[in-house]
């Protein structure tokens, strides 16, 4: 099972083709430390719930200290607003001066950042490279429900993982352009689309807690709202 992650720079993306043509699902970058908004999230998630393909989102993390991941944890969280995000919200670890930081410091940006999302009712997920990050911290450092993201190109990675990045040189149908094509890995992460997706069961997804299968619910019944207001819209300019 595949999908993407975006951002402003596949300004042009039609996430309907791309979910005809096998995307599964799509990763949203929403915002940048704590004052800088992606303009084009609400635009993906908006074409994302017309196609029926459920959404995580990102911060771009420039935290140095537990306390600044904590305000870019509230800042994508006032960013969401709110809306469902059922493949979970995910901390973007790369910087230079981030993966410069010891061991220790790393993960105390990172559990402060999963508990903040953690208490806003979402799931939360870390990303980084195989290479960088995660020669640094491990998933064993983690609490079960934090969604490990893994970049790695050019062949599988060798650590467990929910979600790997595979390429960044993609290609898809609706979009011109390159994109960051990323692989289910692991029966948890392929629930979530499931039930992110199509709405799916609670029996389906028996694994996840209430308040994440109400998440799904959510964006299962906005996506078809938005639908239906599109259908509308489009009959009465006929």
């Amino acid at each position: 099972m595949r999908g993407i992650d975006v951002s402003r720079w596949q300004a042009e993306l039609d996430i309907g083709a791309a979910a005809e043509a096998g995307c599964g699902f799509v990763i949203l970058k929403v915002t940048e430390g704590a004052a800088i908004k992606d303009p084009m999230a609400p635009v993906h998630y908006t074409r994302a719930g017309r196609a029926g393909v459920p959404t995580g989102g990102y911060c771009y993390s420039h935290a140095l200290t537990s306390e600044q991941a904590r305000l870019e944890a509230a800042y994508l969280l006032e960013a969401i607003g709110g809306f469902p995000m059922p493949l979970g919200l995910y901390l973007d670890l790369e910087e230079p001066e981030q993966l410069a930081l010891s061991r220790e410091k790393l993960l105390e940006i990172v559990r402060a950042f999963c508990a903040e999302v953690r208490g806003a009712g979402y799931l939360p997920g870390v990303y980084g490279s195989e290479y960088n990050l995660w020669a640094k911290i491990g998933p064993g450092d983690l609490p079960e429900d934090v969604l490990i993201w893994t970049a790695h190109y050019g062949r599988a990675p060798d650590m467990p993982c929910d979600l790997w990045q595979s390429t960044d040189q993609g290609r898809l149908p609706g979009y011109d352009g390159p994109v960051d094509l990323d692989e289910v890995r692991s029966e948890r992460f392929r629930r979530l689309v499931i039930g992110g997706g199509s709405g799916g069961t609670l029996e389906e997804l028996c694994d996840l807690t209430q308040r994440q299968a109400e998440i799904i619910k959510k964006q299962a019944a906005e996506n078809a709202r938005l639908r239906r207001l599109l259908d509308e819209k489009e009959e009465t300019c006929i």
